[in-house]
């Protein structure tokens, strides 16, 4: 079941920014903030950002957020801490959402009122994706979160439905009494997931800056969060300041991380081309790298048998045994992940023997001088290719299809950032096999 994006009330709430009473910008200097030479924009993208109305320096400060403002998961409510221990910590954006679904709730009696209003009523991440267009990312580590996140927040709900919401009024009930359903829910975690920022402080964790989250995000950022303690009191004060001199009209982006394409569009609902961050998960599994060595026309039977020195080496490097992380990695500036590439030049060992003293270390690497010779580094190159080639047919459709379909005017918004997505995904692929060949010795 997937799940459509509706308001949690019967009043719709503005998918754009006010610019009257409810003008974050005028808020949060109501509050107590300071906000420097900044404006609220439409971005090209349908969105909104920030951008500076006059020259800035390089440090100065742009944004500086007090404590009181910061929406975190502290609470003293018994009822909406309890719910957070039903929710597991890897899933802290369904907690964060529980807490803005509280604040939601109490309309004008919350203080982030004004920033509520102002959040986004749709968001183009998976889990509101038709079940076409999730089928349309083609890639099966996607859709596998995206499945996951959908049963649980449609089985979470269900599951604490019945104590939060009685046959009359309860006092304390963390959302005024209202119902709680799953896409209200999805909602308010995808709200967390895509506009949170790591905050030090009780309760702390993740939070949501009011007016900071509207900073977009960019490998070039130019501007910068910073956290320090106040004067009067421990609580952290966030400022944004200028990463370098700015021109009047440029827009203030933040770096949010090393997010790969998958993180960005299952929580922030965008792709990046050319992110250096992406990769393409493949499961380290003998039968495949088997398969590999077919395609790229590599004798080899170790795959099926190996040693025991090569399984030792394996363990070693977590990709055999009971506890083993067989996720492994294609693409990047190193192209392949180091463990793989260990893995595999392992398996192309001719004699166990050069294998005792072997520097793991340097296995993972690529280096002047192949480790294990150059017979074996040309195997474990064309494997590596055969690899990507593999990886580059499990997609249902090539390039030149998905070019053809995003020229098309009848498709959604959802599907042509799916389109997108795995477009670049084989984008990736073909640039890590061009990158593997020039690195073949031969």
């Amino acid at each position: 079941m997937n799940l459509k994006v509706r308001p949690l009330m019967r009043r719709c709430f503005s998918t754009s920014v006010n610019t009257g009473e409810q003008n974050l910008i005028t808020w949060v200097r109501r509050e107590g903030g300071r906000v420097g030479a900044l404006d609220q924009q439409g971005s090209q993208e349908g969105g909104w950002g920030l951008r500076t109305t006059e020259a800035v320096k390089a440090g100065d400060t742009l944004i500086s957020l007090p404590p009181h403002l910061i929406l975190s998961l502290e609470t003293s409510n018994p009822l909406l801490l309890a719910l957070f221990d039903r929710v597991p910590e890897e899933l802290w954006t369904v907690k964060l959402g529980l807490k803005l679904l509280s604040e939601q709730t109490r309309f004008q009696m919350s203080q982030w009122w004004p920033y509520i209003q102002n959040l986004p009523k749709r968001f183009t991440v998976p889990i509101f994706y038709t079940s076409e267009e999730i089928q349309a990312l083609q890639y099966l580590p996607l859709t596998h979160q995206v499945h996951k996140r959908i049963q649980f927040l449609n089985e979470f709900v269900a599951e604490v439905k019945p104590a939060i919401v009685g046959q009359a009024p309860q006092p304390g009930q963390p959302f005024n009494n209202y119902q709680i359903l799953p896409h209200a829910l999805a909602w308010a975690a995808t709200a967390a997931s895509s506009r949170a920022f790591q905050v030090h402080r009780e309760g702390g964790g993740s939070s949501l800056l009011p007016l900071v989250d509207m900073c977009n995000h960019s490998f070039t950022p130019t501007g910068r969060l910073l956290q320090h303690s106040s004067e009067s009191q421990s609580l952290p004060v966030l400022e944004v300041v200028a990463e370098k001199d700015l021109e009047k009209g440029e827009n203030v982006v933040l770096n949010y991380g090393p997010l790969s394409n998958d993180i960005l569009l299952l929580d922030y609902g965008f792709v990046m081309p050319k992110n250096p961050n992406d990769r393409v998960e493949l499961r380290y599994d003998d039968q495949l790298l088997h398969m590999a060595c077919l395609v790229a026309k590599v004798n080899i039977d170790s795959f099926k048998d190996p040693t025991t020195s090569q399984l030792a080496l394996l363990t070693r490097l977590n990709l055999h045994g009971p506890s083993s992380s067989q996720m492994v990695t294609l693409g990047g500036t190193e192209l392949v992940e180091g463990r793989l590439l260990a893995a595999v030049r392992v398996m192309h060992a001719q004699d166990p023997m050069e294998l005792l003293d072997v520097d793991l270390e340097a296995l993972q690497t690529w280096n002047q001088s192949p480790p294990l010779g150059v017979l074996n580094e040309r195997k474990t190159i064309r494997t590596l290719i055969g690899l990507g080639m593999l990886a580059l047919a499990s997609f249902p459709t090539e390039i030149e299809e998905d070019q053809s379909e995003l020229v098309k005017g009848d498709i959604s918004e959802n599907h042509r950032l799916a389109i997108q997505f795995r477009m670049l995904k084989k984008r990736l692929l073909l640039d890590t096999i061009k990158g593997l060949k020039a690195r073949d010795p031969t």
